[in-house]
């Protein structure tokens, strides 16, 4: 095990009402609240030991609202990793899907990087307890992901449902990219 602490800034986006608040809350402490104020910007840490590694999480949970949608570009610009959710029960939320991926790997290409790095992504599809009241299929979701070669968890912060499984995937992908300094400067600092 290192005794150098990694930090990784991790970025929650999807549209607004997705339950990217609830993801974060449950990975960060647990907990799960049914009631919640639209969130602008939120920033959580946690410290964990994770494949060897002791990491320092930076998750900020972003607004999904579309007037905060130029805020966006900064989030992902100093951000390592990317979940990116949407809501089982809401095909709407499935549309933003692509487009919030697609401007992932647009803003990632143009600060500078090289194109060579898999950028960590990882999408939670978030309400899958709910499901009388599912509108996107396990199909339709594994087609977009497997265009974009992108993982994807069946999610449920109320049951608490592969949570933590998504986020670690994301931690893997990240490490990946810091233990291969070579495809990008910066990913992960080490203190």
């Amino acid at each position: 095990m290192s005794n150098r602490t990694i930090i990784l800034k991790v970025v929650m986006l999807g549209a607004a009402g997705v339950g990217k608040t609830a993801l974060t809350m449950r990975f960060t402490s647990g907990s799960f609240e049914d009631e919640y104020d639209p969130t602008v910007e939120d920033s959580y840490r946690k410290e964990i030991e994770f494949e060897g590694h002791s990491l320092s999480l930076d998750l900020l949970d972003t607004a999904g609202q579309e007037e905060f949608s130029a805020m966006r570009d900064a989030w992902i610009r100093d951000s390592d990793g990317y979940v990116i959710a949407c809501d089982l029960t809401n095909k709407e939320t499935y549309k933003e899907l692509s487009d919030i991926i697609e401007r992932v790997q647009e803003v990632r290409s143009n600060s500078g990087e090289p194109g060579s790095e898999k950028i960590p992504i990882v999408i939670a599809a978030n309400k899958c307890d709910l499901t009388d009241h599912r509108e996107i299929t396990r199909e339709t979701l594994k087609t977009l992901c497997d265009k974009h070669d992108i993982p994807f968890f069946e999610t449920s912060a109320k049951t608490n449902e592969n949570v933590s499984e998504a986020y670690e995937r994301l931690l893997s992908l990240c490490l990946s990219n810091q233990a291969a300094p070579e495809t990008k400067s910066g990913c992960c600092t080490i203190l």
